[in-house]
């Protein structure tokens, strides 16, 4: 009898153990994963709120279409628009996995930003660490084009990005704990990726599809197509001479992804950055001037820097590092500002024994010229892109001392002095 009562309670175990995952399934089939989600202007509430969430992996060429789908709904929280999607989606937004926040200059520009970031992203299981993208244009169909868009993945975006920050600085990188962090502490604007959608290549690769002709591997322009086609938009918009504000944008950013090859070649460009004035959109900068603004922040690593010089030639600076950045600041009703940088250059890698000590001087002093004309062209907007204000606060001893000297308001008044110093390393 004690025989049987043993066999019979190790079956009823087993019987437990295969119907233990079934009380309360959460299996990968029961999640969305959210990949990215995209903010545009609602036309009957504040917000269109995208979703790019991911169906099936990613297959190894790192093709999105059909194992993605965009999902949207008008919102005026996020909150509001998970609720929307879930009642017509049967899986459960997961935002895990979620790499960006793409949110249209639109929105951005209105200062739509604040209200809806005002959720804790734990509350949705969505990572600090998130990027920041300011789109050029309606941020849903940039989705849709990433999600077709077989040569790309979220994923391999924020990578990019963050690449392409380090090795040319020609684009600003900034995470959402980072932006949100400056804002709330009232030390600096933080500057935002600011991307769009090549209308160009993208024409390209749909007329390459059509005709059958794309890459069978890469699935994308090939890169002798694309150095074409770059190489005939040069052309075409070098007979003009543009003004001191004027943004070519494809000329500019799409030579650098040509140099880099760091998002491959999809109509997506990352370029520049998007200045903000608290958490309002206020102005861009192009990617040369990215690149001088990451130098002002003592954040530029290593790369080249291009300098226009009589009119029409230009000189390219290999910058090995910066040997020194430092920051003097008086917190007074009119801030002085004093920025002190050492520059380590291998200039005679192309110049060998040309860097006089007048043309040293010259490249500093035009290194200096553009340093201030940033600055001044972003604090008359209100932003403080260089973030100063991280060192003005440490001449406070309380907070309530910092918030009552108000240095965004004092900021309009400052004034800046950039000291460069270039030693050469062979």
């Amino acid at each position: 009898m004690s025989k049987l009562k043993a066999i019979f309670s190790i079956v009823l175990i087993a019987l437990i153990l295969c119907m233990s995952g079934c009380f309360n399934p959460r299996d990968l089939d029961r999640h969305a994963y959210v990949l990215s989600i995209g903010l545009d202007k609602g036309e009957n509430k504040k917000y269109y709120v995208s979703f790019l969430i991911q169906k099936d992996a990613v297959t190894e060429s790192g093709s999105m279409e059909d194992a993605a789908t965009v999902l949207a709904a008008e919102a005026d929280s996020i909150y509001e628009a998970i609720e929307s999607v879930q009642s017509i989606n049967p899986q459960t937004l997961s935002f895990t996995r979620a790499n960006t926040i793409d949110v249209s200059s639109e929105v951005a520009a209105e200062g739509l930003i604040d209200e809806f970031f005002r959720f804790e992203f734990d509350s949705i299981k969505l990572r600090d660490s998130v990027l920041l993208v300011i789109i050029d244009g309606n941020v849903n169909e940039f989705l849709e084009v990433v999600r077709k868009s077989s040569s790309i993945s979220i994923a391999k975006l924020q990578i990019g990005v963050l690449e392409l920050y380090k090795r040319t600085s020609t684009v600003a990188y900034a995470n959402a704990s980072l932006f949100h962090q400056h804002c709330v502490n009232g030390t600096g604007d933080q500057p935002l990726t600011f991307g769009y959608v090549n209308e160009r290549i993208l024409n390209e690769l749909e007329r390459q599809e059509s005709q059958g002709q794309q890459e069978q591997q890469s699935g994308g322009m090939s890169d002798e197509a694309a150095s074409a086609l770059l190489d005939e938009q040069t052309k075409a918009e070098s007979g003009g001479e543009s003004g001191g504000n004027s943004h070519s944008r494809d000329k500019d950013d799409l030579d650098l992804l040509r140099g880099t090859k760091l998002m491959g070649s999809t109509p997506i460009t990352m370029a520049g950055a998007a200045l903000f004035d608290g958490m309002r959109l206020v102005g861009l900068l192009t990617p040369k001037q990215a690149q001088f603004l990451s130098l002002g922040r003592g954040e530029f690593g290593a790369g080249s820097l291009w300098l226009e010089r009589d009119g029409n030639n230009s000189i390219e600076l290999d910058i090995k590092r910066i040997k020194k950045h430092s920051v003097e600041l008086t917190a007074s009703d009119k801030p002085q500002i004093n920025v002190t940088m050492e520059l380590k250059i291998n200039y005679e890698k192309a110049y060998t024994g040309l860097l006089s000590d007048d043309i040293r001087a010259e490249i500093e002093d035009e290194i200096e010229h553009e340093l201030n004309a940033i600055f001044e062209f972003s604090r008359d907007l209100g932003s403080d892109a260089f973030c100063f204000g991280r060192y003005a606060v440490k001449q406070f001893a309380t907070l309530e001392k910092w918030k009552a000297y108000d240095w965004k308001t004092r900021f309009r008044n400052a004034t800046a002095n950039f000291n460069v110093v270039l030693m050469v390393e062979g």
